[in-house]
């Protein structure tokens, strides 16, 4: 809260206006707009892992502080006007490990885990939020791909149920990523077909599909 605080006084002081900090999802907003938004968007995450993980008491304000620190670096980074603008990427991706890092030193073993599935879910759906963004999906088709992901993961969970072994598993989630990409490729336009072969190649769990 004290490194938001901060970071919003300083563009004050030096008389930078937010316009133009659409790259954060800022748009046009005032400063105290900025800090509302960002505030919003932590109580959120807090809100968010408090329920999945179970945290304490003693944890939130802890892990709290560890996201809001975080969040400001790459507000930061964002608003700063480098020159090489494929450094800010790099940037931002390190400060996120090092969040990440950061909350994972105040869980337990068991909430270590928990985090680590979140994660790979989010990281799911931020995925499948580009594709759609860089297709142009509309509604119909995006209901139907989001259908697809969700008899995939449901037959995923019903191996690891059985019990299957970790050899087991990883010819599984090939056969069915190879299957739902044969699906997805029936309801793409010729023209979407063509951006979602260019999507594959820069995806690492595409490239071998």
């Amino acid at each position: 809260m004290k490194r938001i605080i901060i970071v919003l006084a300083l563009i004050g002081l030096t008389g930078i206006s937010t316009i133009g900090f659409a790259e954060g999802g800022f748009g046009n907003l005032s400063d105290e707009q900025v800090l509302e938004k960002m505030e919003t968007r932590l109580d959120k995450r807090v809100a968010k892992l408090t329920k999945k993980l179970k945290l304490t008491p003693q944890q939130v304000p802890k892990i709290r502080e560890a996201l809001a620190d975080g969040q400001t670096q790459i507000f930061e980074i964002r608003r700063a006007d480098q020159p090489d603008r494929k450094a800010k990427p790099t940037q931002i991706k390190s400060i996120r490990k090092a969040t990440r890092q950061s909350v994972a030193s105040y869980l337990s073993k068991d909430q270590k885990s928990k985090f680590a599935k979140i994660r790979k879910r989010h990281r799911g759906q931020k995925g499948f939020k580009k594709m759609a963004r860089k297709l142009k999906l509309n509604t119909s088709q995006r209901q139907q791909m989001k259908a697809i992901h969700k008899a995939k993961r449901k037959e995923m969970k019903a191996l690891r149920a059985s019990g299957a072994s970790k050899d087991e598993l990883k010819a599984k989630r090939k056969t069915l990523r190879q299957s739902a990409i044969k699906e997805f490729k029936t309801i793409l336009t010729p023209k979407q077909l063509k951006k979602f072969k260019k999507f594959k190649k820069n995806r690492p769990h595409y490239k071998k599909n």
